[in-house]
């Protein structure tokens, strides 16, 4: 055996080994005939056509969790109504002048490049260079967009980085003559990122306060709309008591530079929010890795073994039961709400007995609600029977279709 790949095999190279010639010497001479970048690229960056692709990306992200059965939008009428627009991810608070770490310019003194307020900042999320971008609020798009024929007030209600009550009057204050309530709360750049670990996955610092003394001060006919800007599955305090507060809640996630916008296009029914969620949401951090998080089967180990868990899911897979809480998920993967109602029938699965594609499945998708809607349509597989503890099913693909009023779709 060559000597060198004996000592790499057993993790030791003597110090007088050297590795040469890794990369021929044809490579090397061609490094630096092209340069590193596009040189062009700063003309082009920003573009019409990359804010329109990100708030794309934005819109079909955000996931509908909760909403009043046969009602949408949020905001349903912007004439002559109060609206409310509460949360620290909302919009920008005026503060102290502070200064840009890479310019030494504050804030105050029109520096040369931007300064990013923490809103904008957790909207776009971690590793992100920010130079000179437009990067709307939720509360400034809104309150341009509707400034001709709602009022619309911003407070900041609170901190996501400490739990202080200074700023929870003036928000109570716009909350309590509101029609309609809009809270952004969510992560921050340090509440969710590399080095950001927390041991709860309720909503941070002074948010939890906020959220139920909005519900207590608004008015008994204000409708109360939840947006998370978040990193990360979020809970709401014992028994979620805080989303059962709500009347409808949108997951937007870090829903980047035109965020806002497709935020308040969702909410005034302009643009289709169509996201679904990528994982299980635990109902609390002590059930993650717990009974309600893995996919399992119950014929392998304690599914079957004692029996204790009730079968809940339609497709009769068993949940281990925590004392005092319910087992199953708040949300499960793939949860989101259309915003119609859709019929699902004559599913036919055929084996095909080509290896590439083992299986072809139909189904008939027919738009059954009183609107034009996109559905999710998801595909899941059940592994057999084996030796070892396979995941109780699997999500193999999905589609997006978009089916008018009445309108059925076949699907393969």
């Amino acid at each position: 055996m060559d000597p060198l790949i004996r000592s790499t095999r057993s993790a030791f190279i003597p110090s007088h080994t050297h590795i040469v010639h890794i990369v021929p010497p044809s490579v090397v001479s061609r490094l630096f005939d092209e340069p590193y970048v596009n040189e062009s690229a700063p003309s082009i960056l920003n573009a019409d056509k990359h804010r329109q692709l990100a708030y794309e990306a934005a819109l079909q992200g955000i996931t509908v969790v909760k909403r009043p059965a046969n009602i949408w939008p949020p905001i349903a009428s912007t004439n002559n109504v109060q609206i409310a627009i509460v949360g620290p991810n909302a919009g920008c608070t005026p503060k102290k002048p502070e200064l840009d770490p890479e310019t030494g310019h504050s804030s105050s003194a029109k520096p040369p490049k931007a300064v990013y307020c923490d809103a904008q900042r957790n909207m776009i999320g971690p590793y992100a260079q920010l130079a000179d971008i437009e990067v709307p609020t939720v509360a400034n798009y809104l309150t341009g967009k509707l400034n001709q024929t709602a009022k619309v007030v911003f407070a900041q209600g609170c901190e996501i980085s400490d739990a202080s009550t200074d700023q929870l009057p003036a928000a109570l204050e716009a909350v309590a003559k509101a029609d309609y309530v809009v809270l952004v709360v969510g992560d921050s750049l340090s509440s969710c990122s590399e080095w950001g670990d927390r041991d709860t996955l309720d909503l941070p610092g002074g948010q939890m306060a906020l959220v139920a003394a909005v519900k207590n001060a608004s008015q008994s006919s204000a409708r109360l709309i939840m947006i998370l800007t978040n990193g990360r599955p979020t809970t709401f305090g014992p028994n979620n008591e805080l989303l059962d507060m709500m009347d409808f809640v949108l997951v937007a996630w870090r829903a980047g530079q035109m965020g806002a916008v497709a935020i308040g296009d969702a909410l005034l029914g302009i643009g289709e929010p169509t996201g679904r969620l990528g994982q299980s949401w635990p109902r609390n951090v002590g059930q993650v890795n717990g009974g309600s998080n893995p996919w399992l089967q119950q014929i392998r180990g304690k599914w079957l073994a004692n029996g204790k868990g009730p079968v809940v899911d339609p497709d009769g897979r068993r949940y281990d039961s925590y004392v005092g809480s319910e087992a199953t998920p708040l949300f499960p993967l793939g949860y989101g709400l259309a915003l119609s109602q859709f019929k699902y029938s004559n599913v036919i699965a055929k084996a095909t007995g080509i290896k590439e594609k083992p299986l072809i499945v139909n189904v008939d998708v027919t738009n059954i609600g009183d609107r034009d809607a996109t559905e999710v349509v998801q595909f899941y597989i059940q592994d057999p029977v084996l030796p070892w503890v396979p995941y109780w099913k699997r999500l193999i693909t999905f589609d997006k279709v978009f089916l008018k009023k009445g309108e059925p779709l076949h699907c393969i």
